[in-house]
């Protein structure tokens, strides 16, 4: 499956429309009944893509209006909003898995198992 996406090209470069492609089982820790079976991809956003080929697939045409779910760039932004939490810019780099002990810690609450670690400029 990964090499199939691998192939797959923006038919008007001629480049990957995939940079990286990564299993969740590799990035996150954690029981998971089922394992976890997710890829992640990482897209290449060099060009607008309108068409795709690959060997397997051939070449699809589509231009899409919508937004897409589950699309995310780089860099993205989060908000919080409380008594205790001071206007102003993070300026260390954060991690979706740091909100939950960032939560927790705002809350007093305790989360011994979490993967990410509290926001220190937003838990003073």
């Amino acid at each position: 499956m990964i090499q199939d996406l691998s192939d797959i090209v923006n038919a008007n470069t001629g480049e990957p429309v995939i940079l990286q492609i990564f299993r969740s089982k590799d990035l996150y820790q954690g029981e998971q009944p089922n394992g976890h079976r997710d890829l992640l991809v990482e897209w290449n956003r060099n060009a607008p893509i309108t068409a795709v080929y690959s060997p397997k697939i051939g070449k699809v045409e589509k231009i899409y209006w919508d937004s897409r779910t589950g699309d995310h760039k780089a860099g993205g932004l989060f908000l919080a909003l409380g008594e205790s939490i001071k206007p102003m810019q993070v300026e260390q780099p954060t991690s979706i898995l740091d909100f939950a002990p960032t939560l927790a810690s705002l809350l007093e609450v305790e989360l011994p198992n979490a993967d990410g670690k509290a926001i220190a400029d937003i838990c003073r």
